[in-house]
């Protein structure tokens, strides 16, 4: 059973709903230049040496950040144009979102990178050959997206408490580690 069952519930009508063919098939066809400008302004969002590092190095073991975040937000533009399987987009949104919440990104920040995607989106539409395109089409998007960012906050909120669980645990650890070094003191007194 998925973790987001709320989440479920009140996103079943917008399942329903199917992306109107025109706006998939315009969307689609923009795919790779939605993806590269999508993802650039994702990590645009690092500071400038990391942006760097993440955009040029496309070593997994050298720079995960990067290659996780440019194959998991393809993955999630996918998912967000097409079938809409939560669960998919479940665990693209997880290996994002755990790299944010363990940087100490704050919620909005965590979940700012989908905020990009409809931005993306709204320029793309824009073009001549999606000019006839009707808004009501436009909104299933924006919906979509909106389900999605709201899934983020709850995976960043999940994440953020393992996170405090983990440090808590290690406090009382350490905790218990000191109180066991000390022997307890006898009563010496001589009557």
């Amino acid at each position: 059973m998925n973790k987001f069952t709320n989440f479920d519930i009140c996103s079943a009508s917008i399942l329903e709903v199917i992306i109107d063919s025109k706006v998939a098939n315009s969307l689609l066809l923009r795919k790779e230049i939605i993806l590269e400008k999508w993802i650039k302004l994702i990590l645009d969002g690092y500071q400038a040496e990391g942006a760097r590092f993440f955009t040029e190095n496309d070593n997994p073991f050298q720079n995960p950040v990067g290659t996780k975040t440019k194959s998991e937000s393809e993955l999630i533009l996918s998912q967000i144009l097409g079938e809409m399987d939560l669960a998919v987009l479940e665990i693209s949104l997880e290996k994002i979102i755990k790299i944010r919440a363990i940087q100490e990104f704050s919620a909005s920040e965590a979940v700012s990178f989908l905020f990009f995607l409809k931005q993306v989106i709204n320029e793309e539409l824009k073009a001549d050959e999606c000019k006839d395109i009707q808004t009501a089409d436009v909104l299933i998007i924006h919906e979509r997206i909106d389900k999605t960012i709201l899934m983020a906050f709850d995976i960043y909120m999940n994440n953020r408490e393992r996170i405090s669980q983990i440090k808590i645990n290690e406090i009382k650890k350490k905790f218990t580690f000191v109180n066991m070094d000390r022997k307890p003191k006898r009563n010496n007194t001589e009557e």
